[in-house]
């Protein structure tokens, strides 16, 4: 919410819609909090997010792989199948196809990581759609960036947010 004053095309579609302003995240982290907002499961129990370390760290170096979401039907899926449009807008690596995020939406479409990038292909689609029922999720990276930019104009432009985001 704190990054909506950056974001002037977003405050002015939010002011037409229902804002949540004491919503909490399910996870600290993109991928199992989406899985849980589509499925309505807790964490533990969609599968998504992080797996097991492995048993035995190589060179001392522990991994761990993602795992994607489970076969839990999501509330995308659902309105996909009673007829609305869908569409997912998105800048995280962790919100793409392999994620099993993807399921009942029409259109998933991640861009680059910069203000605006979203908006051409989400207005795009939401004007297309307009003779039905839509569900359009955005998604930006910006709110990830460190505070402390609060007085920069573009809270990008304050950061070396490439090396920060590698």
């Amino acid at each position: 919410a704190d990054a909506l004053a950056h974001m002037p095309f977003t405050a002015a579609f939010f002011a037409s819609g229902l804002w949540a302003g004491r919503a909490l995240a399910p996870s600290n982290w993109t991928l199992p909090s989406f899985a849980s907002l589509w499925t309505g499961l807790e964490a533990d129990q969609h599968g998504a997010g992080r797996g097991d370390f492995t048993p035995e760290p190589a060179a001392g170096t522990e991994a761990r792989a993602f795992t994607a979401l489970g076969p839990a039907r999501t509330f995308p899926e659902a309105l996909h199948d009673a007829g609305w449009a869908t569409a997912c807008v998105h800048q995280n690596p962790f919100l793409e196809s392999w994620t099993g995020l993807a399921r009942g939406f029409d259109l998933w479409v991640r861009t680059r990581d910069e203000i605006g990038a979203n908006r051409a292909p989400a207005t795009a689609w939401w004007a297309a759609q307009a003779h039905r029922p839509r569900l359009l999720v955005l998604h930006w990276m910006t709110p990830h960036l460190p505070y402390g930019a609060e007085d920069a104009q573009d809270p990008l432009a304050a950061r070396d947010w490439r090396s920060f985001l590698a």
